[in-house]
């Protein structure tokens, strides 16, 4: 029985050890999924103000060449 018991304590010591790690690697992998998750999100945002200034700057410029065109043509 005392063998039974040290081998039960041997693997509930070695079960603890073991979650603990598994625990800590999985808060560090949540950790840095969600600090790609900022990065990417920011370089989206970035990148989605870049094009919308863009756009604008596009549609005045088509604006004013129609203007003139149409200017030109009256």
């Amino acid at each position: 029985m005392k063998i039974v018991d040290k081998n039960l304590s041997s693997i509930e010591g070695e079960y603890t050890s073991v979650k603990e790690r598994l625990s800590k690697e999985v808060e560090e992998l949540k950790t840095s999924h969600k600090g790609e998750l900022a990065k990417l999100k920011k370089e989206c945002d970035d990148h989605l103000g870049k094009m919308k200034e863009n756009y604008a700057t596009e549609v005045e410029k088509l604006r004013e060449e129609a203007k003139a065109q149409s200017e030109l043509a009256s």
